[in-house]
């Protein structure tokens, strides 16, 4: 469920670039501008869109909604847990970057 959870928030990222950054010309373009701005982790995404964070919160409440229905936790622990998502999402997308390829 969690890995479904994960290929959620990176399917958000990309239709986020697809429909709100400009310039970008197709599907592997749009794909390897989210890829080039997550290289070093999420935060990237800010230079990207320019929208001071939206669409990083966009991605961090997926996970965040997700754990409010699947665990107990609060507070730090939840913070904590959502920014593990929030890499291991990144991570994933990196990693399996041809199974974003025509979505």
């Amino acid at each position: 469920m969690e890995q479904a959870v994960l290929i959620d928030m990176d399917i958000t990222l990309i239709a986020s670039a697809e429909r709100h950054v400009q310039g970008l010309e197709g599907h592997n373009a749009v794909l390897n501008a989210v890829l080039d701005a997550t290289k070093n982790g999420l935060d990237g995404v800010d230079d990207l869109f320019h929208d001071g964070g939206m669409v990083r919160e966009d991605i961090r409440a997926i996970a965040t909604g997700f754990l409010r229905d699947a665990t107990d936790l609060e507070g730090t622990a939840l913070e904590d847990r959502v920014d593990e998502m929030v890499s291991g999402a990144v991570k994933y997308l990196h990693s399996h970057q041809g199974d974003f390829k025509n979505i």
